[in-house]
């Protein structure tokens, strides 16, 4: 897969992903790039424990 987006984002500006099992392919691709990774968490963890009550809200 590193392969495939590291050929599709050759010359490219900026790399854009929204899925969390890809996020560090995608960072390491941009890395190599030298381009800025931008992510979309369009299901954010919430600071007041809401999604993990069990993790103390500094941790979550």
């Amino acid at each position: 897969m590193s392969t495939t987006l590291t050929a599709l984002t050759d010359g490219a500006d900026l790399l854009f992903t929204s899925n969390l099992a890809f996020e560090r392919l995608a960072a390491n691709v941009a890395e190599h790039h030298g381009i800025p990774l931008a992510t979309l968490h369009w299901f954010p963890t919430r600071a007041n424990g809401q999604v993990a009550p069990f993790f103390p809200a500094p941790l979550v």
